[in-house]
Parts: C-alpha cells; structure tokens; sequence
C-alpha cells in the first residue's frame, strides 16, 4: 500500500455480525458505524443486508440506533435506489427488507418506513397497505399491553 491511499474496507457486516453475537446495539456501536471509511457515501449491498439483519435482531439498542438506521438506509433507498417515485418492484424491495407482509416492525424498521413515506412523491397502494397494517400491528401490540392481566393484583 502506498502513502496516502486509501483502501475501503466492508467492515460494517463483520461489525454488525459482532454486536448481533454481543446481544445488544450500543451508542459506540452506532458511532463506529458511522464513522467507518468508505471511498464514497453509498451503502453496498452487504452492508444493507447487514444492517437489516441486526435491525431484524429485535436487540436491545440505544436511542441512536434508530435514527442512524432510518438515515442510512433511508437515504440510500431514497437517493440510491428507488429515488422519490419508487416502482411496484422497489416498493416490494423494501417490504421483504423490513420482513414481508405480517412482520412485527422494530422501531428501527418503523423509523426507516416512516422516513420513506414521508419523502415520497407518489408511493405504490401495496407499500401504503403495507404500513398501514405495520401500523394496525403494532397499536394493537401496545393496547394489549396496557390490558389488565387476569390474576394479577
């Protein structure tokens, strides 16, 4: 290697592996992420596939954690990929990335939706019914919750 050049390592799957084995997403964990070197902004595909994976986990995170997963992949989705208008396809991408139809979103995973849609232009009926039942999923989740537990005093 010679002076000054700089090579682009793809740390971010073996660094995600590793927090997943730890059992918990951690402030440094985010800051190492976002930090890492990269010759430029966009993210690649293992490094998507990482950070989906760790946001599908269901770990114990800090508050960082969803911001910077809503940002990254977000903005990915919106600049790199899809753009403000995405197709049927890149809609149905971004459904089985968040884990298809009936999944228990994250917040992670709802922060990263609620950025997409809000940034839209015009957005595809299935990702709409997508988020709505995401939606429905997860107030339902939160009124049981709250319920009274038989026996409990």
């Amino acid at each position: 290697m010679t002076s000054g050049t700089l090579i682009a390592l793809d740390l971010a799957p073996q660094i995600c592996a590793a927090i997943s084995r730890r059992g918990q997403i951690l402030a440094d964990d985010v800051g190492m992420l976002s930090n890492l070197p990269k010759l430029d902004s966009a993210l690649t595909d293992s490094e998507i596939d990482a950070l989906g994976a760790l946001a599908r986990a269901r770990l114990p995170a800090c508050p960082d954690w969803g911001r910077f997963f809503a940002e990254k992949v977000g903005g990915w989705y919106l600049q790199d990929f899809a753009g403000r208008t995405p197709s049927l396809e890149q809609a149905h991408w971004l459904i089985d990335y968040l884990g298809g139809e009936g999944a228990d979103l994250t917040t992670a995973q709802f922060r990263l939706l609620m950025q997409v849609l809000e940034n839209l232009e015009t957005c595809p009926d299935e990702l709409l019914a997508f988020a709505r039942a995401c939606l429905v999923r997860a107030m339902g989740a939160e009124i049981e919750a709250r319920r009274p537990q038989a026996g409990r005093a």
